[in-house]
């Protein structure tokens, strides 16, 4: 029912799924130092190693029936996103009531959190079923703005952040509804230099025309800073914001546009690219414990050309195979067979220091609990 597909939906971490597995495998540095270690201690630490993820990880076969629930749920899922895009905004909620993804006893809470976190959904009907006029409609925007985290936000990160998920209408009166909802929410999280919600209204108001300024190639005569100043004169409660302010909204919109993406485009801002490339330096630092040890070069070199071999040869076609099936399969023994397949395939890989293989298999798990 919907409830159960909510409690799917909502219950299963797919972070989780994904660390789980990859856990069951020797962890990246208990299998590095048993592969350089000559006093056999390593051995004995690897066993203690494997009785610890044994006692922390659910089994594969428990991973194997939550993929094949998803896997089912995620085909409902997208069935009734495809008839959701192609029906008017005012009847969405209804055919996704029809395939029990939401109770016929229809809650703007519970509606608000399913549309905000089903990326199947056309961005731009659920912008246009977002700006509906009824009361329903506007409770359920209200908390679809909730759902975002804006504190430590500026006013345009936030804005950023939160067109990212959908289509901003054409129509004014649209535009105004959803601003509106935006700016009480990005007030009550970050004030800042605004005394009321009204005043960050405005500011959002006047943050999207900049944007539309300086970026559409229909515009010759771009806005300049001086034009943007006044055209937010005493917006403030009847006072004028910092210059400073100001002059921080102008620079971040003229150097990184706000894009509002059709469905089609997989692009994402600068600064997001900026936050991704950072986690990966961090995450390059801290996965080769061994390589950035005082390991004895000659031993590696000696061990590189086998670990290549055994790469090349067999482990990367075998990972290949494994995780086709694990993406195309709902047979419970064959998916139960794969993923134990991959935890071995991990092991091998981690014990010979072969980072590419190791990243191919994360990169499996990072899909398929996706579907999750």
């Amino acid at each position: 029912d919907g409830n159960g597909a909510e409690a799917t939906l909502s219950g299963v971490n797919a972070t989780s799924v994904a660390v789980a597995i990859a856990a069951a495998a020797v962890p990246l540095e208990h299998a590095t130092q048993h592969a350089t270690r000559a006093d056999g201690q390593g051995s004995a630490g690897q066993s203690r190693a494997d009785g610890e993820v044994v006692s922390q990880t659910a089994s594969v076969e428990e991973l194997v029936d939550k993929l094949i629930e998803a896997k089912a749920l995620k085909r409902r899922v997208q069935v009734a996103a495809k008839q959701f895009n192609a029906t008017k905004p005012e009847k969405g909620l209804k055919v996704l009531q029809a395939a029990s993804l939401l109770p016929e006893s229809l809650d703007p809470a519970e509606a608000a959190a399913f549309l905000q976190r089903t990326p199947q959904l056309d961005k731009a009907v659920l912008g246009e079923l977002l700006s509906q006029p009824s009361e329903f409609h506007k409770a359920l925007l209200g908390h679809f703005v909730v759902g975002f985290d804006f504190a430590g936000l500026s006013l345009d990160e936030a804005l950023r952040k939160f067109l990212q998920s959908f289509r901003l209408p054409g129509e004014a009166q649209k535009i105004d509804r959803i601003l509106e909802a935006f700016a009480k929410a990005q007030f009550e999280a970050n004030p800042g230099p605004f005394k009321n919600a009204d005043g960050a209204y405005t500011m959002a108001f006047s943050t999207i025309m900049l944007n539309t300024d300086l970026h559409s190639s229909q515009v010759v005569k771009k806005m300049t800073f001086e034009e943007f100043v006044r055209n937010n004169r005493e917006i403030n409660a009847g006072e004028d914001l910092p210059v400073e302010y100001l002059q921080g909204i102008y620079t971040a919109i003229k150097d990184d546009e706000i894009r509002m993406l059709d469905k089609e485009e997989r692009a994402i801002s600068a600064a997001a690219w900026r936050h991704l490339k950072a986690i990966e330096s961090k995450a390059e630092r801290g996965i080769h414990p061994v390589l950035n040890a005082a390991v004895d070069q000659t031993l590696l070199e000696a061990a590189t050309l086998h670990r290549r071999l055994l790469a090349d040869v067999c482990l990367g076609a075998s990972i290949d195979v494994l995780s086709a099936v694990v993406r195309a399969s709902d047979d419970k023994p064959t998916l139960t067979h794969a993923l134990d397949g991959l935890k071995l395939c991990s092991r091998i890989a981690a014990s010979h220091l072969l980072h590419d293989e190791m990243t191919t298999i994360v990169s499996t798990l990072v899909d398929t609990a996706a579907l999750l």
